[in-house]
């Protein structure tokens, strides 16, 4: 479990740098997509909080640990929390998304780049290789045209990360009911919604 391995890395080590592919199978090929959700959903800005840290504190030591050996690494999320303001210390570097790649190839890597978080990056393991799940839609397709699949896939995840910088509030939108019950668009003065300026870069913070 990740949530150990902090504890297993040799003495003074300070930079360690990963990397994800696929190893072969069925296909010959594989179709890199989903990246830019996870990273939108999960690593971008402050992701770490002194609420998280207490609440993943409690259940990681609850489960993992034996006796006093206890595996959470809070002194680590707290110092990303004081020195980096909570945001993840990493560099993500990957081929575009929807490129079709032959197996055995490295479709991203990550590293840290705060010697102290060395062990941040294989920490985020876990999280990252999600990346299988939306990646087996696309692949199967021997098309090198979009396929269908691929379009509503990357439709799907355009959607899910365009919902994540949306307001809640629909009238904070500017979407308004109007008297018959309709939505209706309502501009407001000074009301603008600044484009998002991490665009499509992968370095955290």
């Amino acid at each position: 479990m990740q949530t150990s391995h902090w504890r297993q890395y040799p003495p003074n080590t300070t930079i360690v740098y990963s990397y994800f592919e696929s190893r072969g199978g069925k296909f010959d090929e594989v179709t890199f997509f989903g990246l830019q959700y996870i990273i939108k959903r999960y690593l971008t800005g402050q992701v770490v909080t002194k609420e998280k840290i207490d609440a993943a504190e409690l259940i990681i030591n609850a489960h993992m640990g034996l006796g006093e050996m206890k595996h959470f690494n809070r002194e680590g999320w707290e110092y990303i929390l004081n020195e980096h303001g909570g945001k993840l210390p990493v560099i993500i570097k990957a081929v575009p998304e929807g490129m079709t790649v032959p197996n055995k190839n490295v479709l991203m890597t990550v590293v840290n780049t705060d010697p102290k978080c060395f062990w941040l990056t294989n920490y985020l393991e876990t999280l990252l290789v999600q990346v299988c799940y939306p990646m087996t839609n696309p692949t199967p397709s021997p098309d090198p045209s979009p396929s269908p699949d691929l379009a509503l896939a990357l439709t799907l995840a355009l959607a899910l990360a365009l919902a994540q910088t949306l307001p809640r509030d629909p009238a904070r939108a500017g979407v308004v009911p109007d008297d018959s019950g309709h939505a209706v668009a309502r501009a407001e003065e000074g009301h603008r919604r600044r484009p998002r300026e991490d665009g499509l870069r992968h370095r955290l913070p």
